[in-house]
């Protein structure tokens, strides 16, 4: 869906002006608010011209004739008469005009060259209709001469804010980066098709922009945000260019392969302080509105913070500038701790004109790099890491290894703190910093010779254009995504830190989830631009980087595979380049002959492309990834030759991003929800329903459904999260592992307590089929895992697999897990994992294997009586659910109750709107901030219709974004509340040996201690139902005819007796055989 602030374009003189704010240049954040918020779009009937002047007209007639009459005089010269002459006008018109003077108030007037003018803003229900104002105009003799008018007619909403400020507030937080800077009011805001919302209005001041802030007072999204600082630029700017590639060296095909000078925007320039700065825009132009002096300024910004992981950063000032070193310190524990974030401050407040702060470590040794080998680069084997933060608190620079003695990034201003963060593996030394390294200005109030700033390669500590390029793509690759609809879901409100020339020795790049930066290796021995001049690297990069803000997808069997594709297409989509490190392959050699190969080839009119089949899974996510990747980059070639070339990539672009909002872990999911998107025509750009299916099968996806597998059919696959299977009422499952790459996902609510998970294998010759089961919880990490021991075939000592197959001895698998964390859990069975990437191998059968899962079911739900009121009681729930960054994936569905013995009560599960025959229904449910909550009421009658039950369970149901629906678990057992003190028994004359069972109810008006035993009629005692503290309230218990010691008893009479406070009782209950 689309945001729904589509702002009318009435307004659009309110709105226009104010954009840019005033400003003498237009703004990027401008433009691509714009977009955001669809104001690029005039979507707006057109003020009907002639009805006004008709309404003027008429008005003035009437004024004419009343006065010639002698019935009125003409208006004085004071503004009174004026004023009721206007209102009067507005009264009279208001049929024809649709404008009810009643909903407006006079907030403005002003007179010149004899004329009077009168401005009016429009309430509803008490409450400001945002630019929704009328304007009325009349000359010296009191003549309407003009009316302009906002007004927004018939509106209907409910005023009443069911979300908070201080939620409202989170949004602005998550959209900007700040909380608002003042109290918030509540307003109505015009949506521009007629309608409007009520919504939270906040003002946010950053320095260099005052931002207005809408957001839905009911869903709690950001409705619309507008710029209202007004300022043009008498003081200090410039440009900033740099010199890169557009793709990468061999690519662009300039003489002598030499970079071209390209715009840097979203860059912060400082000007006479490290305070107040400002941002390029999209031609790399700055301007600050009320400083001039010198600058400063590196690659650093709001979006994308770059640093020179081999030494010194790159800086540029427009002279004047004096560095000087004071003592600063600070250190880490030697050794310091496993599993662990300290922090030290370097604080420069008390040295007069700082204006840049950088530390000089002494000593560095974080974490481990291992050294490469003749046929293996470096790699990080324990990744433990310092980051350098800004006064913005965001990390400007992440180190690793040990590194001696260094110069670490800089930051604007006197203040800095350094974080280390260790993880429970490994120790080292640590750091110390003994003194720092500060930049003062001369004369900071006068201007350097120039603004204007030439980044090149010469300029930077190693000669090399890594952190150039870095930042200019990086930024390129977000404006990229703030183009696509919906994509501001997916801002982070933190910039993201980019590590060039990562080393030694490192010869990949790479997405670190752990602490949210980037990392491009330097190449090899001799640190080389390969992996940063190569374009589709850093934009493949930074699109893991996006998707984890919409949700941490595992880096696993097809999951993996789906990460891997959409990180190249949307590499490939943003450069109009099918080749995904092309340049890379070429300064390694590895990709096989020619002198421009891919190390993956998007295009099948390029390359010999093949469908998926059983046999030909790989393992290995990036490989496996190619058949998804190629069957985007298919359907995209296709939608240009119909459409052109911009709006053919927007419709692809597009429905690949929102897509990826619906959370696919499996092709079947990613497949569904592009084919759901297509149909319902989500994309505005594709401009109808386009085919999808031809290009899907044509590389075999999805993959198809298990053989003699009732839960992964061609309708429904199981093939992750989304399409989990509800495990809450199977207690055992066969199912198969079929074909190739196939996964099972079940999922179940759970209690605290033991999980045990039981595998049995299916048969392969000798040997069983090398499967692994794994356990999520319920934000999909993984707590625990049991890979087979794969001894048989194509396994190994370090219990991974072949591509294709691998075997064991073993038969059965079981995984025990202590849980102590009540909520939704996962389970996935899958082939083993591989050698060769670590994903799920190809190992599969047509033969089922047997799956069973034994947990504590109540105690997933917390859930208590909160009004009790005898056949009505008020029940509240809440539970945990799976959240991401800035989504919930499960929202409300239904609730139901089960009784003592955890069987459905009937006519209990909730509908929207209630059926008559319901016994349950409704209050009130919340889904967000990670959990679902809500109240619960029984429906009178609801005792009489269940006499037996006095103990129920809660069961709460949740749909998520592929609608699928599933039992997030139950609850503890509640006692309803009881009229009297009573014991009844029901069902009292049963037969054990045939499944039969007695249920005892038991009432109590007090709380306290209460027990229900069972004795022979002489007195024997047979077993203990119930023996507790209770509160008032109903409750129910089963016998099953079992004694103490849990054999059957004899066919004959037994005695129930209860005791409780102020209450003893006995009944009589008898067993046949």
């Amino acid at each position: 869906m689309r945001l729904q602030a589509r702002i009318c374009a009435a307004l659009l003189l309110g709105f226009t002006a104010r954009i840019p704010g005033w400003a003498i240049m237009p703004e990027k954040e401008a433009e691509r608010d714009a977009k955001r918020f669809y104001l690029n779009q005039l979507n707006v009937k057109p003020k009907n011209v002639s009805v006004v002047r008709t309404a003027i007209a008429d008005f003035n007639r009437k004024l004419g004739q009343t006065r010639t009459s002698g019935l009125a005089a003409a208006p004085a010269a004071g503004d009174s008469a004026a004023e009721q002459q206007a209102a009067e006008f507005l009264k009279q018109t208001k049929a024809a005009l649709g404008i009810d003077s009643e909903t407006l108030s006079q907030i403005k007037k002003s007179a010149a060259a004899g004329h009077k003018h009168f401005l009016y803003q429009q309430s509803y229900q008490g409450l400001p209709v945002e630019f929704s104002r009328v304007k009325v105009h009349l000359d010296g003799g009191g003549n309407i001469i003009g009316m302009d008018s906002g007004y927004q007619p018939g509106l209907s909403l409910n005023v009443v804010a069911t979300i908070g400020a201080g939620e409202a507030g989170e949004t602005v937080r998550q959209d900007a980066g700040l909380l608002p800077s003042s109290q918030p009011s509540l307003v109505i805001l015009p949506d521009g098709r007629g309608g409007a919302n009520l919504a939270w209005k906040f003002s946010l001041h950053t320095g260099k922009a005052l931002w207005r802030y809408y957001v839905d007072a009911h869903g709690g999204g950001l409705l619309f945000r507008y710029n209202d600082l007004r300022h043009l630029c008498p003081s200090a700017d410039g440009t900033v260019l740099g010199m890169v590639y557009d793709l990468d060296p061999l690519a662009d095909g300039r003489p002598l392969q030499a970079p071209a000078a390209r715009p840097f925007s979203h860059q912060r320039v400082y000007i006479r302080d490290g305070d107040n700065y400002a941002e390029t825009q999209s031609g790399g132009a700055y301007c600050h509105s009320s400083f001039t002096g010198k600058v400063f300024t590196q690659l650093q910004g709001p979006f994308v913070n770059v640093a020179n992981f081999s030494g010194l950063s790159l800086h540029h000032d427009s002279g004047g500038a004096v560095w000087a070193t004071v003592a600063t310190p600070v250190s880490s524990p030697n050794p310091y701790p496993n599993s662990s974030i300290l922090f030290s401050t370097i604080n420069l407040s008390g040295i007069s004109g700082v204006v840049k702060l950088l530390p000089i470590f002494t000593s560095f040794n974080v974490g481990t790099v291992t050294p490469g080998s003749f046929d293996e680069s470096a790699d990080i084997m324990d990744d433990d890491q310092l980051a350098i933060i800004d006064s913005f608190g965001n990390p400007v620079a992440s180190y690793v290894g040990d590194r001696g003695a260094f110069s670490g990034a800089g930051v604007p201003g006197n203040l800095m703190r350094i974080r280390l963060k260790s993880n429970a593996s490994g120790q080292n030394t640590g750091y110390n910093v003994a003194v720092s390294s500060y930049m003062i200005f001369s004369d900071p109030a006068t201007p350097g010779p120039t603004g204007d700033v030439m980044w090149v390669a010469s300029k930077t500590a190693s000669g090399l254009r890594s952190e150039l390029s870095l930042f200019y793509h990086l930024n390129l690759m977000h404006d990229y995504f703030a183009d696509l609809d919906r994509s501001s879901a997916a801002f982070s409100v933190t910039p993201v830190n980019a590590m060039a020339l990562a080393g030694p020795d490192i010869a990949n790049a790479f997405y670190d989830p752990e602490y949210d930066n980037l990392f491009f290796g330097d190449a090899g021995a001799i640190p080389s631009d390969l992996f940063a001049d190569d374009a589709t690297v850093s934009h493949h990069e930074y699109t893991h980087y996006i998707m984890e803000k919409i949700w941490p997808m595992q880096n696993f069997g097809q999951a993996g595979a789906i990460s891997e594709a959409t990180a190249d297409y949307f590499s490939a989509s943003s450069l109009n380049s099918s080749k995904i490190a092309p340049y890379v392959c070429q300064g390694f050699g590895s990709c096989g002959a020619g002198s421009y190969v891919a190390l993956r080839e998007l295009d099948c009119t390029q390359t010999s492309c093949s469908a998926l089949t059983a046999t030909n899974w790989r393992g290995e996510i990036h490989d496996d990834s190619l058949f998804l990747s190629r069957a985007l980059w298919d359907i995209r070639r296709v939608r240009i030759t119909t459409q052109g070339q911009a709006n053919g990539s927007a419709c692809v672009d597009n429905l690949v991003f929102q897509t990826m909002l619906f959370f696919p872990e499996s092709f079947s999911e990613f497949i569904n929800a592009m084919q759901y998107l297509n149909t319902t025509g989500a994309v505005a750009a594709c401009a109808g329903i386009i085919d999808l299916t031809t290009h899907f099968s044509a590389h075999g996806l999805p993959v198809g459904a298990g053989v003699n597998d009732a839960y992964d059919t061609a309708s429904f696959r199981n093939d992750g999260f989304e399409s989990a299977t509800d495990f809450s009422d199977l207690g055992a499952v066969n199912a198969t592992i079929y074909p190739s790459g196939d996964l099972d996902f079940y999922t179940f609510g759970a209690g605290a307590g033991p999980i045990l998970i039981n595998l049995t294998l299916p048969p392969d010759g000798f040997y069983f089929k090398g499967y692994s089961v794994t356990l999520y919880d319920l934000n999909h990490n993984t707590i625990a895992s049991l890979p087979t021991a794969f001894d048989g075939p194509n396994g190994n000592e370090f219990n991974l697999c072949a591509q294709t197959d691998c075997k064991t001895s073993q038969q059965k698998v079981a995984l025990n897990y202590l849980n102590d964390n009540p909520g939704q859990f996962f389970v996935q069975i899958s082939g083993g994992p591989t050698a060769n990437g670590g994903s799920n191998s190809g190992v599969n059968s047509t033969a089922s294997y047997s799956l069973s899962i034994d947990y504590k079911k109540p105690g997933a739900v917390a859930a208590g009586v909160v009004g009790a009121s005898f056949d009505n009681d008020r029940i509240d729930f809440s539970l945990r659910v799976t959240t991401y960054t800035q989504f919930q994936d499960y929202r409300f569905a239904y609730a139901q109750l089960r009784n003592q013995s955890m069987s459905v009560l009937p006519n209990t599960r909730t509908h929207d709107p209630a059926l008559a025959s319901d016994y349950l229904t409704v209050l009130s449910s919340v889904s967000a901030l990670g959990t679902i909550s809500g109240r619960l009421a029984l429906v009178t009658g609801f005792a009489s219709r269940f006499p037996s039950v006095g103990t129920v369970f809660v069961e709460i149901f949740g749909t998520n974004k592929a609608s699928s629906t599933v039992s997030l678990g139950l609850s503890h057992p509640l006692n309803l509340t009881s009229s009297r003190a009573e014991l009844s028994a029901w069902n009292n004359v049963f037969n054990p040996l045939k499944g039969e069972k007695a249920t005892i109810k038991y009432e109590t008006q007090s709380p306290g201690r209460v027990s229900i035993r069972l004795y022979t009629l002489n007195g024997a005692f047979i077993s203990t139902l119930v023996d507790g503290e209770m509160p008032a309230g109903k409750g129910s218990v089963d016998w099953h005819g079992r004694n103490f010691s849990g054999n059957t008893v004899a066919s004959g009479i037994y005695l129930i007796r209860m005791k409780a406070p102020g209450f003893n009782r006995t009944q009589k209950i008898a067993v046949i055989k």
